[in-house]
């Protein structure tokens, strides 16, 4: 391949994948359909071919084709039933699963197919799916000014939003949320969010929010969750009440009642009659401590007065004051209630009134003033800061303003920034460059650098005038320049600025990389008349890494040699490449059937043409193997059916050239009497398109390129050799050709030769590929196998009960007269489809295995109508292995009838069973008393109620209990 040098083409087409985008997990709720966001891309070759009916297919559990669960284009058929809901075309493979159920718990592969060529699985990511039986619980959230409150304690009057949200796994079928209770004055948002002002009713309130999942049979499923809510307030409603009432006479015993709604709150009691006692309470669910306050100092541990604490339920704090005074001996008497939201006091006594006064509990807004006074203190202590900023910058600016003054006037110019005195300003841009931290490369292709740089003000004029682009590689210093701009032809990597330097745009092509270009690159600009701008960015760098596509990809098979139809075959593949390549298998046709270094396979007729490609990042390439399959004849010959042959084909993006190249199968088989399809594809040089469309035509040359060797011309069909007609469209590059009746005289090499052209300006004939035809008299038996859960049941034994398929492929050379199937004996409730492609006919027989199956044989038989109306006939047969647990278990008894204690008997156990079954013997309390068909007892009153048990590895059954008299 010829790789261009001058013209390029901007990444995305230098470097196009194949990748696969897919969550590495995704959690459904059984019943319910789920959603899996799904994106890809491919390289660019295949655009055209996604366009042409793409379809989706989705395996699990692995790659191989019988791991197929989904199949976009046969939704009936499909083990798991959905839909793609994104477009394909557009790189979009969402898709939805219907109704799952907990069988759905694995690991998801996805691939693509589109057009004659995109076949490609994505063996990496994959994503898996967890099928629960309950919906998870929705979260509840509690918010205060768009923070969460994590304690759910909040101010009353806070204005406060419950945030509810559930996992909505379906799209399709979205839960519905529902709150209780319902708070009065909320604002109720779609996103299932709350919202209302908080007050002292909402205290210890529970708030549920519950999801409502509608499964598709139509049960609902429901998930909750709950939070409670704490809501802090301060004493409200504070009253004295005075007992007795009125004047109150000196001396006299008086009761004082104080009571307050509050979180905290707080009651007070006060008597004297000799001894002063007061009690105050608080309650609230806050931390919260009470003092007394005598004459206005508070109240110390003592023996008179003295005080206790005591606790009053789950939320109360009740302090008891006794005192050996006369109210006379007292200024003043207070109780003071403090929590974080502040404090209450109570006047009990004055001396100015002579009794207490009407409680006036006040908030102290120590809180606030603490806050205000942090705040005056933080904006002084900033403003402080940046003074003293401001004043080092200052300093730094002089310091830097002298510092390019004295490298203006005593240093030489240099690869650095070069500053005038005078253009120096408080207020100036600055250098920066942006690039890609890193880029890939693949070696021998182009690649782009993204680039974009900025420049001091004062050098925008210079920027305009004569501007140049240097690079330099794994280092800042001259002698690592490997590009400039302005020297393209001495420069050791090749390549163009393709942006406009003028306008600070610097991306770059560098063409035709190599492992040597691997590095760290850093970007010089230069420009002016005198080249007064000259700067390199030595802060920010780009990474290079050139990765090799994979080469040398190889195919060996062991055993070597000639192998015989039936036979296993392991096929190893090889390729050089890096990062590591991936392996796929792939049968001639296009049919993945492997992954891996190595595919183990039991040879078929539809295994004589196959491939290995090596893939990774970077691009593929193939390697096919011709096996030489050999049959038995009815003279007992073996003769072959293909000779071995290996063919390289590198495929990677060229956007250089085109070229002359023809798409053929290695080798076709086709049956004496038949017609045989042979695909075929080319291409042309570009220069050639017009004349393709004038008067094309096809020939065919056998066992050689030269004129005599024609065998075919599409423009003389009565006098050719082999009759025949071509069935692709020559101006569409589609030379595929159908040869009738074809004898064994026909074997051989066939090249394709192309004309075309007014003036036959286009000729050429294809020498490089070529197709080998083999005619055979009879034609090859079907292959038959049994497959249980999509794999081959090699030992043909099957469990009753199961769903197993027999599946038959015939070879089927001629698309206009496939061979009929005929399956004999053909069971019932069965389930039968027919499969055929352009090389095979298929059909499967579906049912479930019962004992009336084991030792039934199986035919298959493939009748191939011949163009002179005589039938040839091939067959293939299988003997079916059910295996089941006894059954129809019966006793008998010799002599027969009543028997009486003392006498002998003979008892005989039989029963059904695959494999055969064992057989026990047991008394009426289980004690085992023998084994084997039969046993001979002496009757005793032990042998009353015995039973025997006939069992193998499948299964156990117990025959009826016998009564001896």
């Amino acid at each position: 391949m010829i790789l261009c040098d001058s013209v390029c083409v901007p990444v995305s087409l230098c470097r196009d994948v194949f990748s696969v985008t897919l969550p590495q997990s995704v959690e459904a709720v059984n019943r319910l359909c789920v959603l899996i966001n799904c994106s890809f891309t491919i390289y660019n070759q295949y655009d055209e071919d996604l366009q042409n009916n793409p379809k989706g297919i989705w395996r699990k559990d692995g790659t191989e084709e019988d791991k197929t669960v989904f199949d976009s284009t046969t939704p009936e058929s499909n083990k798991i039933k959905g839909r793609i809901t994104g477009d394909l075309r557009m790189k979009d493979c969402t898709t939805i699963f219907n109704r799952t159920n907990n069988d759905h718990n694995r690991t998801y592969y996805f691939r693509i197919e589109a057009g004659p060529e995109l076949k490609y699985t994505f063996a990496t990511p994959s994503v898996s799916i967890t099928v629960k039986d309950s919906p998870p619980k929705p979260t509840l959230s509690l918010f205060r000014d768009q923070t969460e409150v994590e304690d759910r304690r909040v101010l009353e009057g806070s204005s406060v939003s419950l945030l509810c949200s559930a996992l909505s796994l379906c799209p399709t079928q979205p839960p519905t949320l529902i709150w209780s209770p319902l708070p009065t004055n909320i604002n109720q948002q779609q996103i299932q969010s709350t919202s209302f002002i908080s007050s002292r009713l909402h205290h210890g309130l529970r708030f549920y929010c519950t999801a409502t999942y509608q499964l598709e049979d139509k049960d609902p499923k429901t998930a909750q969750s709950s939070l409670v809510l704490r809501v802090l307030y301060p004493p409200k409603n504070t009253s004295v009440s005075v007992s007795p009432s009125g004047p109150v006479v000196l001396g006299s015993s008086v009761s004082l009642n104080c009571s307050s709604d509050g979180n905290p709150a707080v009651n007070y009691t006060c008597s004297s009659e000799g001894v002063i006692q007061c009690v105050c309470e608080v309650h609230g669910n806050s931390v919260y401590k009470l003092e007394w306050h005598l004459s206005g100092q508070p109240v110390p541990p003592s023996v008179n007065p003295s005080t206790r604490e005591e606790s009053v339920g789950s939320i109360g704090l009740r302090s008891v004051l006794s005192m050996h005074y006369s109210l006379t001996d007292m200024h003043s008497l207070q109780c003071v209630s403090t929590n974080e939201l502040g404090s209450t006091t109570k006047l009990i006594y004055s001396v100015a009134t002579g009794h207490s006064s009407e409680c006036k509990p006040t908030i102290v807004p120590d809180v606030i003033l603490a806050v205000l006074l942090l705040l005056c203190a933080v904006i002084i202590g900033f403003l402080l800061y940046k003074l003293r900023q401001l004043s080092t910058k200052t300093k730094a600016l002089k310091v830097e303003g002298d510092t390019y003054t004295s490298l203006q006037l005593s240093a030489q110019s240099s690869d650095y920034e070069t500053l005038q005195p005078n253009r120096v300003s408080m207020c100036r841009d600055v250098f920066s460059v942006t690039l890609p931290q890193s880029v890939e490369a693949v070696n021998g292709l182009c690649v782009l650098i993204n680039c974009s740089f900025t420049i001091e003000n004062q050098f925008d004029e210079d920027l305009q005038v004569n501007p140049k682009a240097i690079w330099r590689k794994d280092g800042i210093e001259e002698d690592k320049t490997v590009f400039d701009s302005k020297t393209p032809e001495s420069n050791k990597i090749k390549g163009r600025i393709t942006g406009d330097l003028r306008m600070k745009d610097c991306t770059t092509i560098f063409n035709n990389v190599n492992k040597n270009d691997t590095g760290t690159y850093y970007f010089k600009i230069v420009a002016g008349i005198v080249q007064d701008l000259k700067y390199v960015y030595a802060t920010a760098s780009v990474s290079l890494h050139v990765r090799d596509p994979p080469k040398n990809t190889a195919v060996s098979v062991s055993p070597s040699g000639p192998v015989m139809l039936g036979s296993s075959v392991t096929l190893s593949c090889s390729s050089d490449g890096n990062p590591a390549v991936n392996y796929t298998w792939y049968r001639q046709n296009g049919e993945q059937i492997g992954t891996g270094a190595s595919l183990t396979i039991k040879l078929d007729y539809t295994h004589s043409g196959l491939y290995c490609r090596a893939q990774n990042q970077h691009g593929a390439q193939n390697s096919s193997v011709k096996l030489d399959i050999q049959y038995q004849n009815r003279t007992g010959e073996t003769p072959s059916l293909q000779d071995r042959e290996r063919n390289i084909n590198m495929q990677k993006v060229s956007m250089c050239r085109d070229v002359f190249s023809v798409t053929l199968p290695q080798s076709v088989e086709a049956v004496n009497g038949l017609c045989v399809l042979i695909n075929c594809s080319f291409t042309i040089e570009d220069k050639f398109d017009e004349d393709l469309q004038v008067n094309p035509k096809a020939i065919w040359r056998k066992d050689g390129i030269e004129e005599d060797k024609t065998v075919f011309d599409s423009k003389t069909p009565e006098s050719n050799k082999i009759k025949g007609r071509i069935t692709g469209d020559l101006q569409k590059k589609d030379c595929t050709t159908i040869f009738n009746n074809v004898n064994k005289n026909d074997t051989g090499t066939y090249y394709f030769r192309i004309v075309a052209g007014i003036v036959q300006d286009l000729k050429y004939v294809y020498t490089t590929a070529s197709v080998s035809l083999h005619v055979r008299d009879s034609p090859p038996k079907p292959t038959l196998s049994l497959n249980r859960d999509q794999t081959e049941v090699e030992d043909r034994k099957v469990l009753e009960g199961s769903s197993v398929s027999l599946l038959c492929s015939a070879l089927s050379p001629c698309p206009t007269q496939p061979p009929t199937l005929t399956w004999s004996p053909l069971p019932t409730n069965i389930n039968q489809q027919q499969i055929q492609s352009t090389s095979f006919i298929s059909s499967q027989l579906n049912f479930i295995a019962t004992r009336l199956h084991h030792g039934l044989r199986f035919n298959c038989t493939a009748t191939y109508q011949l163009e002179n109306k005589v039938a040839k006939t091939a067959q293939r047969s299988l003997i079916l292995r059910v295996l089941y647990p006894p059954k129809n278990t019966s006793v008998s008894v010799s002599p027969s009838g009543p028997v009486m204690l003392g006498n002998s008997v003979t008892l005989s156990c039989s029963s059904e069973g695959n494999p055969a079954v064992n057989y026990t013997w047991y008394r009426q309390n289980g004690e085992q008393i023998g084994t084997g068909p039969s046993l001979t007892i002496k009757t005793d009153d032990t042998h009353s109620g015995l039973y025997c048990r006939a069992q193998n590895q499948h299964g156990a059954q117990t025959s009826v209990k016998l009564d001896i008299q």
